[in-house]
Parts: structure tokens; C-alpha cells; sequence
């Protein structure tokens, strides 16, 4: 299977598991004692967002024929007295314009949207608890449980691993919580609760919206990195210093890099084919590297001396 296929399914399965534990202990009421309010403002705005589509939906209806008679008047009064006062205000002379009929509708657009604004920043106020039993789930799994097996139940089941691109390969706890941090939005949880607690409605509603978006922008980077980089490392691979690998396979960043230091020394220089073939292929050990660094140096040497003595000849000549 493609190693992005794998991630990508391994990620799903992984926040399926901490979704359901953070629900399940979410509905604990003795828990989060922000539930009832929670389920109240909720309940809410799904009647505002049910009513203000409705008034949508019945005035077009009624506006079909470019007129509004007294009766649908009556009836918009009756179904949505939310909204009705604006048909209302404009039905004086017992007709509806066309430009009295937009100006409702902007006018509902608006009104909606202050709604809206206000039942979103409680919506956020009343899941601070929420809030904080997701990243508590989201720590525990992905940097203690992961550090402690050495694989979520994703990754397990995708046979991959999380190794690190520095020392031997080893992953720090601190290493698993900066991935954390980034690739499952625990951040984006700390930054909604401080603004919830420290902003007013206008204000963080305005803040947390630019969050929103700044939130979706980093996850299709770290997608776009994955899908696109030959090592599929992402963001929160780079600042973590770590790679995801298969269960198989082994990352050793110091080998690597006596492998590379071998190689330059090397490369492009006058040593033999088999030679390059080996620091190529990893295969040199410690006194083959040093006999090919002294080769090239004597080598320098040699050819320094060569044109030193080429020019003295030149000179004797002229």
C-alpha cells in the first residue's frame, strides 16, 4: 500500500479512537459541568438557524408573483416573528417593492449574523471543559501512550512507527508532544480558550474566525507535505525532528551523516569507481574511509606539486 495511503488512513483510525474516549468522558456530567448549558445554547441556534432559513425559504415564496398580500403577511408574522417586523415595517402602503423586498432580505442576512456571532462565542464558552478533555486525551495517547508502545493504534494497524531524525532514531516524549501540538490542533485548543476567557464577544469572535482559518491552512500544508516531500515528513515532522517509517525499517541519523561526510570527500574527486560505490552503498568500513581520504589528499598533493614544477619549467623556457 502507498505510504501516504497509510498515513492517511492511520491518522482517521487515531482520531476516531480519541474522539470517542473525549466524547464519551465529555458527557459525564459530573465531569464537564458545562454540558446542560452547552446543550441549551446549542439547541438555540439550531431554532435560529431552522427559523431564519424558514423566513428565507417563505418569503421567496411568497414574493414569486413581485407582490406580498395582507394574508402572507399575517402568516410570516405568525411562523416567524423573529423576522416579521421587518416585512412589516416596509408593508405600510400595503405593497412590497422590489427594492423593499432585497432590502429584507439584507436586513434578515444581518440580523441572522449577529445571532450568530453571539450563540458561536457561547458556543466556545461553554466547551472550555470540552476543550480540555480533548487535548488531556489527545497528550495522553498520542505522547504517552505512543511513548510508552511506541505506536498508536493507527499507526499499528498501518504497520508504522515514528522514529527521529536525530541521535539514534530514539523519539523524546517532548518530540511526540511538538508533533502533537501541530498535527492534531492541541495548540489550536489552548488558543480557543485563552481567547474565549480573555476577549469579548465581538472581539474574539473576530480572533477565533482568523483561527479557524489559520487552523485549515496548516493542515493542508502538512497534507501537501506529506503527499509531496520523498520522505512524506510533514510540519509537524520538521519541527519535531522526526519521520514516520515502517515498522521494519530503521533511521539512523548518525549514519547517515558519516555516510554524506564520506561521500563529499569522495565525490566529484580522484578516487575509483569502486571506491564512490561503496560510500554510494554504505558498505565502507571505518579504515577503507580513511585510506580513501588519504588517497585523495596525496592525490591533491601530487598534482599541486605537478603544476608548481610545470610553471618553473615555463619560466626557465621563457
Amino acid at each position: 500500500m502507498n505510504r501516504f495511503l497509510q498515513r492517511v488512513i492511520a491518522y482517521v483510525v487515531d482520531i476516531l479512537v480519541v474522539s470517542i474516549f473525549a466524547t464519551c468522558i465529555s458527557n459525564v456530567r459530573v465531569i464537564n459541568f458545562q454540558f446542560k448549558d452547552y446543550n441549551k445554547v446549542y439547541d438555540s441556534y439550531l431554532k435560529e438557524n431552522e427559523e431564519y432559513k424558514g423566513f428565507v425559504k417563505k418569503i421567496k415564496e411568497c414574493y414569486k408573483d413581485k407582490k406580498i398580500s395582507e394574508k402572507e403577511v399575517e402568516s410570516l408574522e405568525k411562523e416567524y416573528k423573529e423576522y416579521s417586523s421587518l416585512v412589516k415595517a416596509k408593508y405600510e402602503d400595503n405593497k412590497i417593492s422590489e427594492k423593499e423586498y432585497n432590502r429584507i432580505l439584507s436586513q434578515a442576512e444581518d440580523q441572522y449574523e449577529d445571532s450568530y456571532k453571539d450563540y458561536y462565542y457561547q458556543i466556545k464558552k461553554y466547551s472550555i471543559v470540552t476543550n480540555l478533555i480533548y487535548v488531556a486525551v489527545i497528550l495522553l495517547y498520542f505522547v504517552g501512550f505512543q511513548a510508552l508502545t511506541g505506536q498508536t493504534l493507527g499507526k499499528k494497524l498501518m504497520k508504522l512507527k515514528v522514529a527521529s531524525t536525530k541521535g539514534d532514531g530514539k523519539v523524546k516524549p517532548m518530540q511526540y508532544f511538538i508533533r502533537a501540538l501541530i498535527l492534531y490542533n492541541t495548540i489550536f485548543y489552548f488558543i480557543e480558550i485563552l481567547v474565549v476567557l480573555s476577549a469579548t464577544k465581538n472581539i474574539g469572535y473576530n480572533i477565533l474566525y482568523g483561527v479557524g482559518l489559520l487552523q485549515n491552512v496548516i493542515e493542508w500544508i502538512i497534507l501537501f507535505m506529506i503527499a509531496m516531500n520523498q520522505d512524506g515528513r510533514g510540519l509537524h515532522d520538521y519541527l519535531a525532528s522526526t519521520i514516520v517509517i515502517g515498522v521494519n525499517e530503521e533511521y539512523n541519523h548518525v549514519k547517515s551523516n558519516i555516510k554524506d561526510a564520506a561521500y563529499e570527500e569522495v565525490k566529484h574527486k580522484d578516487a575509483t569507481v569502486e571506491e564512490v560505490t561503496k560510500v554510494e552503498t554504505g558498505i565502507q568500513s571505518k579504515e577503507e574511509k580513511k585510506s580513501t581520504a588519504k588517497k585523495t589528499i596525496q592525490k591533491k598533493k601530487s598534482s599541486s606539486k605537478n603544476k608548481k614544477s610545470t610553471k618553473k619549467i615555463e619560466k626557465e623556457s621563457k
